[in-house]
């Protein structure tokens, strides 16, 4: 890509799969020089397959007490069960949402794409570790789980994380039995 004459509009696209999509738009200074085209290798994103195991992930809220709790399966963080999945192997968690507020849900050590929303197929290409878990929504992605170990999940908005929503899961190295 060139850099058009001063005064002008240069837009930063990503291109997936044919589609551009607009990343940054800038307004050119100076006078034009040359450059070097660059060009980025696409990045590997993994064949779509059937899933070996899935893993349901609720995301609510606890009314009971006096204060709100934000919650990873019916559970507070400081309360809350490990959750465990076999590493390697193609897997699919499948979140909802009961509270009726939006979360952006961040997955640490894995990526993962986007395969559906409320049970139709998402047009979100690429490899994510956050994805926004509608109110009252679900959404279904797809990973290999390839990074072994012990790893946090939890909401990016972090008055949720910090009153509950949070999660350890841990991810076996394929058949070592967890």
């Amino acid at each position: 890509m060139r850099a058009p004459g001063a005064g002008e509009a240069v837009e930063l696209q990503v291109v997936i799969d044919g589609t551009a999509y607009p990343v940054f738009t800038a307004t050119v200074e100076g006078e034009a020089v040359d450059t070097v085209d660059v060009v980025w290798p696409a990045a590997l994103v993994p064949e779509i397959v059937q899933a070996e195991q899935a893993i349901e992930v609720e995301l609510g809220a606890d009314t009971s007490g006096s204060e709100l709790k934000w919650t990873v399966n019916g559970e507070v963080f400081e309360e809350g069960t490990m959750i465990d999945v076999v590493g390697d192997v193609p897997s699919t968690l499948h979140f909802t949402e009961t509270s009726g507020l939006d979360h952006p849900f961040h997955l640490h050590g894995q990526f993962f794409q986007v395969v559906d929303r409320e049970g139709k197929p998402a047009d979100e290409p690429g490899l994510r570790d956050t994805v926004v878990v509608r109110g009252q929504g679900e959404v279904t992605v797809f990973t290999g789980f390839e990074n072994a170990g012990r790893w946090m999940a939890h909401c990016h908005i972090l008055e949720h994380a910090e009153a509950g929503m949070m999660a350890e899961y841990r991810v076996s190295e394929g058949d070592d039995g967890m």
